[in-house]
């Protein structure tokens, strides 16, 4: 009978579970790469929300467009918003935040400088 020593079997497991991990983390990134954004996300000029005062103190007449970069559930009126920006001209106006950055301490913030 062979014996198998530990050390193989520990060596195994550690390869087994880096492949599961390697797999997801490649998955993860993959899909973020190739997601499809929304039509606004590419039409207006996005801000980060550490940006934010410093814009809004420059440009306080701004519409701030909130929505969500990779849900394409709105795209129908993503497109009819476009064509209405387009149509009063009025793109310098508005800038494209992301909602998943925002939570809520941030609207709290900006209230408050209001």
């Amino acid at each position: 009978m062979i014996v198998i020593p530990k050390k193989n079997y520990m060596i195994t497991v550690v390869i087994i579970l880096s492949t599961i991990v390697l797999t997801f983390v490649l998955a993860n990134s993959y899909k973020n790469k190739y997601r499809k954004t929304s039509e606004m996300y590419n039409y207006l000029s996005e801000i980060k929300i550490n940006e934010i005062e410093s814009y809004l103190f420059e440009n306080p007449s701004i519409i701030i467009y909130f929505a969500d970069k990779y849900n394409l559930n709105n795209d129908d009126k993503e497109i009819k918003l476009k064509k209405i920006i387009n149509e009063l001209n009025v793109y310098n106006y508005f800038i494209y935040l992301d909602i998943n950055d925002v939570d809520e301490s941030f609207f709290k913030k900006i209230s408050k400088k209001i």
